[in-house]
């Protein structure tokens, strides 16, 4: 499958705790766009569905959350898109 066939949902909040998880959550998107993915955004901060959905398929609430195609795949672990 090429990349851009790939949807990528980011689990991110509007209301990051802090500066660096911002910039980590700003990082992975654009990454993942620079290389083709399509990225769809989930804010936890504003969807409780979203949130509930992210807890309970990675059991982490920290942001941001990778999921492919449903899949948990790590919080902000690109490399694991690439494998």
């Amino acid at each position: 499958m090429a990349a851009h066939d790939k949807v990528v949902t980011v689990y991110i909040s509007s209301v990051p705790g802090s500066q660096a998880i911002l910039k980590n959550t700003r990082s992975a998107i654009q990454i993942l766009a620079s290389r083709g993915y399509k990225v769809e955004e989930k804010d936890v901060a504003s969807d409780e569905a979203s949130k509930t959905f992210m807890i309970e398929n990675s059991g982490k609430r920290v942001t941001p959350q990778i999921f492919v195609h449903g899949a948990y795949k790590g919080v902000g672990s690109l490399w694991v898109l690439f494998d």
